[in-house]
């Protein structure tokens, strides 16, 4: 991901927006360290993102891990084969409101994933160098609609106490969605994404 961004970015100068789902939340975070337009304006530097939003992701502080953001406890529904990840009725998890059709299709499309994805330390909080934005999915199974406004008010608080940030709060919306709105109700969390992209572009 950092080799796209720095292409767009560094090489062509483009302004962009980063978008995490879930364990891709952690991957922006860290990808996005250095690259805000704010940051990159002051260096007279053209392009950099304009606005990093965490769907239903994992928006945890720098020096933690996603093993932290999880409460320091895996999920019941997580499992490992060795340095392997995998989830147990994925359906349920991932695509709750799916037809079954549309469920069995995309579990087919499931990877494992990779244990030490969970321990790895974030070595950025964006927030602290450009706009970002939180889409609560209410439905969610994976990662549980408290867990997320958890996640949300942990990371306003570290905002409001912090006087060297304009913004003190997160843009935020809610998708009465499971974990994956994108395919479920891809029209409205596309529309939730623009709305935000706007607002960023009137204050700015």
């Amino acid at each position: 991901m950092q080799i796209v961004l720095n292409k767009l970015i560094e090489d062509e100068g483009k302004e962009v927006v980063l978008v995490g789902h879930s364990y891709g939340g952690t991957v922006i975070s860290n990808a996005s360290d250095g690259l805000g337009r704010d940051q990159r304006a002051v260096a007279k530097k053209r392009g950099g993102i304009v606005l990093a939003i965490y769907l239903a992701g994992f928006l945890v502080p720098k020096g933690a891990t996603l093993f932290d953001g999880l409460g320091g406890a895996w999920a019941p529904w997580m499992r490992f084969n060795g340095e392997y990840s995998y989830a147990s009725d994925e359906a349920k998890r991932f695509y709750g409101d799916l037809s079954p059709e549309n469920q069995q299709r995309w579990v087919s499309k499931l990877r494992h994933g990779s244990k030490a994805s969970y321990l790895s330390l974030i070595t950025h909080d964006p927030w602290r160098h450009m706009p970002c934005g939180y889409i609560l999915c209410e439905n969610d199974c994976a990662l549980p609609f408290p867990v997320q406004k958890m996640l949300v008010s942990s990371t306003e608080q570290k905002m409001q106490g912090d006087s060297s940030i304009g913004a003190q709060k997160l843009l935020t919306a809610n998708l009465k969605a499971s974990h994956s709105p994108f395919l479920s109700i891809p029209e409205k969390t596309a529309e939730v994404i623009e709305d935000m992209i706007g607002k960023i572009c009137r204050s700015s």
